[in-house]
């Protein structure tokens, strides 16, 4: 931090510009990752469901099994 304090007022624009952008990357890289997990966890729902559907399990109890709802299921 002391040497940004030397720094005149353009280099110290560059500087906390570039910070943000760092930032601004992580947080993108961060989101994605997460709504990567969320669709994971949802396509492997689905593919269990589908499967336990073929297999002749009630939907009720393939509602219970993967958390999906009534009309998710009736829909694979």
């Amino acid at each position: 931090m002391a040497e940004i304090a030397k720094y005149d007022r353009p280099n110290r624009q560059i500087h906390e510009d570039s910070l943000k952008a760092k930032r601004d990357w992580k947080n993108s890289l961060d989101t994605s990752f997460e709504k990567g997990k969320l669709e994971g966890k949802l396509e492997g729902k689905l593919e269990m469901a589908k499967n336990a559907k073929e297999l002749g399990l009630d939907i009720a109890s393939i509602v219970k099994l993967t958390g999906l709802s009534q009309k998710e299921i009736e829909e694979l």
